[in-house]
């Protein structure tokens, strides 16, 4: 893939957890109301739907390439919990553990927290664009991606901004 990068260094690391941040900040600071029920009580509920789409960004903006990784353990009532981070090259990547009384953003090589979860791992770069989707949360995508780009971490790829019903720049749709 044209403009690949591998991150080996600490600048681009730097960058990368600096991208993270910001996309966590995006949310935070939304008005979330239009973006569905997936995003009801962030970060609660929100951990698949956020994860799928920091790695959209991430893939689309770098070519880094996170694994997104989907988990259950049994709690002690009983019943099964569910969580859903991403994984890149041995680094830890969750923006929703708050969720659970964790801190908002983790980025680590090693989680005691992550580490009680039965962790399923998708292939790198399983990040499709939003005709995959089942229902793409496009209000959300625009919102965090004019967000990201007045933070300085603009999306280089297709799939851009959305606007009054189709990605910008989304040559599948044009």
């Amino acid at each position: 893939m044209a403009g690949r990068r591998k991150v080996s260094d600490t600048l681009e690391l730097g960058q990368m957890k600096a991208a993270v941040a910001a996309f966590r900040r995006a949310i935070d600071e939304a008005d979330r109301d239009q973006w569905g029920a997936s995003f009801d009580n962030f970060p609660r509920g929100s951990c698949g739907v956020t994860a799928a789409l920091l790695g959209l960004y991430l893939s689309r903006s770098f070519g880094w390439q996170p694994r997104y990784v989907e988990a259950t353990r049994d709690l002690p009532n009983g019943k099964i919990a569910s969580h859903a981070w991403l994984e890149w090259e041995g680094w830890i990547i969750d923006i929703t553990a708050d969720q659970d009384g964790q801190a908002p953003l983790i980025f680590t090589r090693e989680s005691p927290y992550h580490a009680t979860w039965d962790a399923r791992f998708h292939e790198p770069g399983a990040f499709a664009g939003p005709q995959a989707w089942g229902a793409f949360p496009h209000r959300a995508w625009g919102d965090i991606t004019k967000a990201m780009e007045s933070a300085g971490f603009p999306i280089a790829n297709v799939y851009q901004t959305w606007s009054n019903g189709h990605f910008k720049g989304d040559v599948e749709n044009e």
